[in-house]
């Protein structure tokens, strides 16, 4: 049996690896990156905000990859980072002794969180984060057995992190790893709702876990929501989990999202621009007393363990990339040209009143949420639609994520469980002109007509779309 080498793959054609693509890795996927125009993006490389394309196209990125890039690809000092720790021969996979990246880097954290928020457990992905920041609580809460979670949040799709997701039906069919009577379920932004709750079970509650601004709706909640939180949930013996794996680090304007409000909560969970956008990393960042309550300091200190957590070169490139914002003020500068792009995206709004309703977000995080109803209607009625799989919501936007890729060469996302918020997520290092290039893109599409865009597209698409 002969294998692919490294030089082969890195130079496989386009329509070798897409076929082995859909055959070995996921045919759904493929189909849906197909109809999305994805697919003949035969990506060779990648800097700050740009995708160079085989053939010399450029593509402008403005996903973010979810929210991984807010260094944008490939930053020189990640990059540098990493050419140091193979030229040095760093360890990277250390379980007999303490690693000295992982305490310098848990330093680090340390020095930049409030308070106590200074002990961290370090994972490969958010949603090991939050199962770690949840196991945490349940041992440092005995005899407790609930948590609180809310309306639309999102938290990981492993069995634990789903038990606590409800942006989506994630947890169709799985046997998820909380009974449902464990997990009590509020509206998003209103911290009557969280009281009403504890008081419904008081001393039952755990912990509640929550985003500073939710990742996949962008809903952002009323000034002194988190804050209100945490003082309700401590006066009731509670403990908070704060979700920044997608919002932390820089993209709401601030380096994480429950400073905002002056918060400061139980626990943090950390991930995806942490990794620099080289890495899978993320952490669980905690007080000492609260993981000494957990886990004490004998034999029970590891039993919560992860075996790719805090490799060394992860761990250094953890340490260049808080470096990397904070010498390079990347919240500040979310912050200034968050407001920027508001300002455009509000004109925008005002301008094409009759399909958005409005603009949603903070920072470098915004959405722009479409009324696709009139767009609906009128497709309907078109026979050869007739069929159509999937809403047709999501199919009016598909048309206008194709429509950003083949005419103006950008690429940007939405949420499957929010079909009608295009998402603006570019990376943090994005500059004005890329900015308004993005909003002048949509313009000239909604000017153009959503309606024509969207027949134009899933007559073109049919054979996909049916």
């Amino acid at each position: 049996m002969r294998l692919l080498t490294l030089e082969e793959a890195l130079d496989w054609s386009a329509v070798d690896y897409l076929e082995a693509y859909r055959r070995h890795v996921n045919p759904g996927l493929h189909r849906i990156y197909r109809s999305l125009g994805m697919n003949e993006l035969d990506v060779v490389r990648a800097q700050g905000t740009k995708l160079h394309l085989r053939g010399g196209r450029v593509i402008t990125d403005f996903t973010s990859a979810g929210g991984i890039l807010n260094l944008g690809h490939n930053h020189p000092r990640i990059v540098a980072a990493e050419r140091r720790c193979l030229d040095n021969q760093v360890v990277d996979a250390l379980k007999i002794a303490p690693h000295r990246l992982q305490a310098a880097l848990a330093e680090n954290l340390a020095r930049l969180l409030p308070g106590p928020l200074g002990t961290a457990f370090f994972a490969v992905s958010g949603a090991e984060a939050n199962e770690a920041a949840m196991k945490l609580c349940e041992r440092a809460q005995p005899g407790r057995t609930r948590f609180i979670t809310t309306e639309g949040g999102y938290h990981g799709k492993t069995h634990g992190a789903l038990s606590v997701t409800r942006s989506e039906d994630f947890a169709d069919g799985f046997l998820v790893g909380l009974p449902a009577d464990a997990v009590t379920t509020v509206p998003y932004g209103n911290a009557g709702a969280v009281e009403t709750a504890l008081m419904g079970g008081d001393g039952e509650v755990i912990a509640m876990i929550l985003e500073p601004v939710q990742g996949q709706g962008l809903l952002v909640p009323p000034a002194g929501y988190v804050a209100d939180v945490v003082r309700i949930c401590h006066d009731h013996g509670a403990l908070v989990i704060a979700d920044e794996v997608k919002v932390g680090l820089g993209r709401l304007g601030s380096l994480f999202g429950f400073q905002r409000d002056g918060a400061v909560p139980d626990v943090v969970t950390i991930s995806k621009a942490l990794g620099g956008g080289r890495r899978a990393m993320a952490a669980m960042v905690t007080s000492e007393e609260l993981f000494v309550r957990a886990y004490g300091v004998g034999r029970k200190a590891a039993l919560h363990s992860t075996t790719f957590g805090g490799l060394g070169a992860s761990c250094a490139i953890a340490i260049e990339a808080l470096n990397v914002i904070v010498d390079d003020r990347l919240s500040e500068r979310a912050a200034e040209l968050g407001a920027f792009v508001r300002e455009q995206l509000d004109e925008l709004a005002a301008r094409h009143g009759s399909i958005v309703r409005g603009i949603r977000g903070v920072g470098l995080f915004q959405g722009i949420h479409f009324d696709f109803t009139p767009v609906s209607s009128a497709l309907r009625k078109r026979k050869q639609l007739a069929g159509l799989k999937g809403s047709l919501d999501s199919l009016c936007m598909v048309a206008i994520v194709r429509a950003l890729v083949d005419d103006h060469d950008i690429v940007a996302g939405f949420s499957s469980s929010d079909p009608d918020i295009l998402q603006v997520l570019p990376p943090l290092v994005v500059t004005r002109d890329e900015l308004a290039a993005f909003v002048d893109a949509i313009d000239v599409i909604l000017t153009r007509g959503l309606r024509k865009v969207v027949a134009d597209f899933a007559v073109k698409n049919l054979k996909e779309l049916m």
